[in-house]
């Protein structure tokens, strides 16, 4: 899967505090292991900091709780 799909294939399968990280949210793609992940973190002035937000296993096509 090209990093592109697996971005469209995260933005389709994301609950409201994923696509609130995706959109509000610095992205960083990571390869941990055999795992690649999408990353999406917030900057510290940014007052919504839920869990300092999301991940996505590209891997398995599934977010990470």
């Amino acid at each position: 899967m090209s990093i592109f799909d697996s971005y469209d294939l995260a933005l389709a399968t994301a609950g409201y505090r994923e696509k609130y990280a995706m959109t509000h949210g610095n992205g960083e793609y990571k390869t941990v292991g055999d795992r690649e992940l999408w990353v999406f973190t917030y900057s510290d002035d940014n007052p919504y900091q839920d869990a300092n937000g999301a991940t996505f296993d590209i891997t398995n096509g599934a977010w990470i709780n």
